[in-house]
């Protein structure tokens, strides 16, 4: 190896730069063998070496050459491994993106077939919509044709009410100058004496005279009730007319169909509508609920029955025409403000109700009952004046499965007036021993129709004495003898007439049993 001593200037011109991988000197006194590149071994031995040393020295140098190189391609199998990893590296990040994007695709493909379907739906609906909207106008021009011809029969209908008042006015005077005569014949009344000569006629009897009355007012009021009856039904037609026309002007193509209900055929059965408000009536509200009571989800049905506080103040102070302005402005803020799905009526009055197809989808019954007893709880201008309003509420679902609607609107009437008697402005829910009793109620309103049916209730007769001592007449006062309950005075009964609309016909057997009863009795003159 190299001791550190300089090379002789010979020997260091003679040293090649390039070339083979090693040089010997023999002639100089130090052997230097040069390796490739700056690989360099020298000899300072003045001996001269033989093959066998210069080989292996020879060797030497080659192995080292081979190292460097070993290194040398070493460093490149890295850098070779080190682009491929990356390009892996590159390659999964490509494949993830690919996949990322044959998703996205698969997403947009399915968008766009949605997006097409629901293209394909709004077209549809928008024909339909345009084949409605053509027929609500053809119902619009047969409704105003209706109400024209309606009108036409409201007005004879009107006469022949007019003329069958008459009609009545001279009954009534018949009976008057039946009365003058026997006053004058002496029969009328025994404490009176005739004066003046008596006339040359047939005087009748006493029954004579009672039978012919009764049978007088029974054919009045037959004729007026036949009268009544037809004037009803053309009011109702007028009245739905009308409320078509408003009600086809109003609606759009998501409300509920005021018309009427849809058959079995797809076409609308007409049905009068309220004519004050235009809102549905009983007899729409009854079908309506009939038919979703009928359906999948009638779990989900929901009744209000709203009343009106204090609303007798309202007409006595500033006129019935101020209190039907009161109504038409709580039905039209009933109408702009309740949720989807949910449809205001008039029963009759001041009696609102609110159906709801479905109350899980407005929040509950609950929050249906705060929502309209919002609606209602307002200051109205009324003829100059603020009127400020509010509603006892009543709320009922169906309990079960044979709820029929007259038992839901019973309901919601009974959670009414529990809430009324709470105070103003409150809303209650129908419970089960709410339901209860009111299911009691019906039942004693049944057995009160099937009294007046058969004659099951009783008069009682309180006569009124003159200074005399003579009876002038007589007071009938109605009772029930009920077959459980014993004889039931009328502040039990009459509630339960009220509320079965049955008021109307408890008078007119009141009226007639007292006459026929009357009829049977003697004068004081036998006869």
């Amino acid at each position: 190896m190299h001791d550190g001593a300089p090379l002789a200037e010979d020997d260091a011109d003679e040293t090649p730069d390039t070339g083979t991988a090693q040089h010997a000197q023999a002639s100089s006194p130090a052997i230097i063998v040069q390796a490739a590149r700056d690989a360099t071994i020298s000899l300072t031995h003045d001996l001269v070496l033989p093959d066998a040393q210069v080989r292996l020295v020879q060797a030497q140098a080659d192995t080292i050459e081979a190292q460097r190189r070993l290194i040398a391609v070493m460093e490149e199998l890295n850098d070779a491994r080190r682009l491929m990893l990356e390009s892996a590296q590159v390659e999964h990040r490509s494949s993830q993106v690919i996949m990322v994007l044959r998703m996205v695709l698969i997403r947009l493909s399915a968008l766009i077939f949605q997006l097409t379907a629901e293209r394909d739906r709004y077209l549809a609906e928008a024909a339909d919509h345009r084949a409605e909207l053509a027929a609500t106008r053809g119902r619009l021009s047969a409704a105003e044709q209706e109400r024209g011809r309606a009108e036409g029969q409201l007005e004879q209908a009107q006469e022949e009410r007019r003329r069958a008042t008459a009609l009545a006015e001279a009954a009534q005077a018949r009976i008057l100058q039946l009365e003058t005569t026997l006053r004058r014949a002496g029969v009328h009344d025994p404490g009176v004496s005739a004066v003046g000569p008596v006339p040359d006629i047939a005087i009748p009897s006493h029954d004579d005279v009672l039978h012919d009355t009764v049978a007088g007012l029974d054919q009045v009021q037959r004729l007026l009730d036949e009268q009544e009856r037809e004037l009803a039904g053309l009011e109702a037609n007028g009245a739905r007319a009308r409320a078509a026309s408003d009600a086809a002007r109003r609606r759009g193509p998501n409300q509920w169909t005021l018309f009427g209900l849809h058959g079995s055929d797809g076409a609308d059965r007409p049905t009068a509508h309220d004519e004050l408000t235009g809102l549905p009536n009983r007899a729409l509200v009854k079908e309506m609920l009939t038919t979703l009571l009928d359906s999948e989800d009638r779990s989900q049905v929901a009744v209000l029955f709203c009343d009106i506080d204090n609303f007798k103040r309202v007409n006595d102070s500033l006129g019935h025409d101020a209190g039907d302005e009161l109504l038409v402005a709580l039905a039209r803020r009933l109408e702009g403000g309740l949720p989807e799905g949910c449809m205001a009526a008039r029963l009759s009055g001041d009696e609102y109700v609110i159906i709801c197809a479905n109350v899980e989808v407005v929040g509950g019954v609950e929050a249906l009952a705060t929502k309209v007893a919002g609606l209602l709880r307002t200051a109205v201008p009324v003829h100059g004046q603020l009127v400020r309003v509010s509603a006892s509420i009543g709320a009922a679902v169906p309990y079960g499965p044979r709820v029929t609607a007259d038992d839901l609107l019973r309901f919601a009437d009974a959670a009414m007036f529990e809430a009324k008697r709470s105070g103003a402005g409150r809303v209650s829910l129908a419970s089960a021993a709410l339901i209860a009793s009111a299911d009691r109620q019906v039942h004693l309103e049944g057995q009160l129709r099937d009294a007046l049916a058969h004659d099951g209730l009783a008069l009682h007769f309180q006569p009124v004495v003159g200074v005399g001592g003579v009876v002038h007449s007589a007071e009938a006062l109605v009772r029930w003898p009920h077959p459980d309950r014993g004889l039931l005075p009328p502040d039990i009964f009459l509630p339960v007439a009220e509320q079965g609309d049955l008021l109307r016909e408890l008078d007119r057997w009141v009226l007639r049993t007292a006459l026929k009863e009357a009829a049977s009795w003697l004068s004081p003159n036998g006869r």
